[in-house]
Formats: structure tokens, C-alpha cells, sequence
């Protein structure tokens, strides 16, 4: 079906533009003319978030080593939708060091909260849609 592609598709033409960029080194063109053609090739295969997504995905990658600056404009660029700037939030305040693991939890938390849905989807909807 060509009409919609998921984000996977933009997410794999942002990872063929920043190894294009990446092969680039000084040739500012270049790498414009890349970003240029992933963001017309995701607007053409109809991907989420389109060209939006795949220059996005750039700028990210471009300010990777600058955390204010990648997480302001990123939140910036965003905006347009209601809750997108938070998720810069946690990069703000990321320290690079992995979290605490609690062992068994992911292996209980998403069968059960599947139970859950399945359960609000089956008994709870019917009964308030009546």
C-alpha cells in the first residue's frame, strides 16, 4: 500500500541521509543536496511526518554534541503539536549513564497492561457507549 508508510520509512531515510552527510565531509552542497533528496523521497513515498521528519531526524543528529541547543530547537521545531516539545524534557536532564533495571518488570508490565486494554476494550467501552 502506497498511499501511507509508517515511521519506520523515516527513520530509514534519516539513516541514509546522516551516513550521506557522514561520507561528506567538507562539501556543504553535498550534504544539502542529501537532505534534499530524503526529504523528497519521504514526501513521495507518503512516510510519516514526511520531509518534516527526515530533516528533523538531521537536525538532531547535527546537534548531537550540543544538548541545549539540540533540545530548544527540537522542541522549537515541534511545537506544532501539543505535547512533542516534552519528550526533550528527559533528554535535558539525561546524564548519559543507564537507569536503574528493575529485573522482572518488562516481562510482567507488558503482557499485563496488554490484559488491561484488552479488558477496558471488551467490558468497560460496551458498557459506557450504552
Amino acid at each position: 500500500h502506497w498511499q501511507n508508510q509508517n515511521v519506520f520509512f523515516t527513520l530509514f531515510i534519516g539513516l541514509l541521509v546522516i551516513w550521506f552527510i557522514q561520507a561528506r565531509q567538507n562539501a556543504l552542497w553535498a550534504k544539502l543536496a542529501g537532505l534534499l533528496a530524503g526529504a523528497v523521497l519521504a514526501d513521495a513515498l507518503h512516510t510519516d511526518y514526511g520531509a518534516f521528519g527526515v530533516a528533523l531526524i538531521v537536525l538532531l543528529y547535527l546537534l548531537r554534541n550540543r544538548k541545549p541547543a539540540q533540545c530548544i530547537l527540537g522542541a522549537v521545531c515541534c511545537a506544532w503539536e501539543l505535547t512533542a516539545p516534552l519528550a526533550f524534557v528527559p533528554i535535558w536532564f539525561y546524564n548519559g549513564e543507564r537507569g536503574r533495571q528493575p529485573r522482572w518488570f518488562f516481562y510482567w508490565f507488558y503482557p499485563v497492561h496488554l490484559l488491561l486494554y484488552s479488558f477496558i476494550g471488551l467490558y468497560v467501552l460496551p458498557a459506557l457507549i450504552l
